[in-house]
């Protein structure tokens, strides 16, 4: 599945992995992340089903080639590589890139 595997939000690195029923469970890569499973629904999202995200969508969001940009968790953006400048973060991407302040 093209949407396994580490993802970022922000800097915090987060790991997607796929269980049993289509279910996706997005589990800490390290640090404090929260772990959250969701399940699938017929318009192609999932849904929450505890945690901090019980309820949220997940959305993935393709580019116009089709291709995976980044996924959508109720308006936190998961990115391939911290802070992506390739893909559509809220507010932009600092063209001198990540700088702890």
């Amino acid at each position: 599945m093209a949407l396994t595997g580490p993802w970022c939000c922000g800097t915090s690195a987060v790991a997607l992995h796929l269980r049993a029923g289509r279910v996706l469970e997005l589990t800490a890569l390290g640090g404090a992340a929260r772990t959250s499973r969701f399940r699938p629904g017929p318009d192609g999202t999932w849904t929450g089903l505890d945690g901090y995200c019980a309820g949220e969508p997940l959305r993935v969001v393709h580019r116009a080639d089709s291709t995976v940009d980044h996924l959508d968790q109720a308006g936190f953006v998961h990115t391939r590589t911290p802070y992506d400048p390739a893909a559509e973060v809220p507010g932009g991407v600092d063209a001198q890139g990540w700088q702890a302040g």
